[in-house]
């Protein structure tokens, strides 16, 4: 079964959010989403990591024809270093299409995971505000982990893994 999701940054107060419809879960998508930022943060230093990030993010160009990025995107890293990204901003705000969303805050320096599925409203992330999109009964992905972006080397994913997660 696929869940799709979604993966994306945060520069400025702008959230560029590419859609994948490829398995999003955490032991998918989330586990090689975490160990890409540890592996920069350690090869590149803390500050030298966000300072990067944050001229690629600011720099990232968000298009509505997917067909030159969709294949070759698979991660956020992906998305920063082809400087150009399908728009997919309107996913985590349905979360009957977005099962996981993955964000690197910048502005915040925090590394956001979002859960989907939610049929009731709710007040966890700043998407909640926007209640839902489109005509399904499902509102916006709920705030699952929000973690400092300083703390991701001694981050423990598993510990987020929920019950129907299937680890390979």
């Amino acid at each position: 079964m696929t869940h799709a999701g979604c993966y994306g940054v945060k520069i400025f107060g702008v959230d560029k959010i590419a859609f994948s419809g490829k398995d999003s879960t955490i032991p998918k998508l989330g586990m090689k989403i975490i160990k890409e930022i540890n592996k920069t943060i350690k090869k590149m230093g803390y500050d030298e990591a966000i300072r990067v990030w944050r001229i690629q993010a600011r720099d990232l160009i968000m298009t509505k024809n997917g067909a030159d990025c969709q294949l070759k995107q698979k991660t956020i890293q992906d998305i920063l270093s082809n400087g150009k990204a399908y728009d997919g901003y309107t996913s985590i705000l349905d979360s009957y299409i977005c099962c996981y969303g993955y964000i690197l805050n910048l502005d915040e320096e925090r590394f956001e995971i979002y859960l989907g599925n939610q049929l009731k409203y709710h007040n966890r992330g700043r998407f909640s505000k926007n209640g839902f999109f489109g005509e399904r009964r499902y509102k916006a992905c709920a705030l699952y982990a929000d973690i400092p972006l300083r703390d991701m080397a001694s981050f423990d994913p598993y510990k987020f893994l929920l019950p129907d997660d299937v680890i390979d």
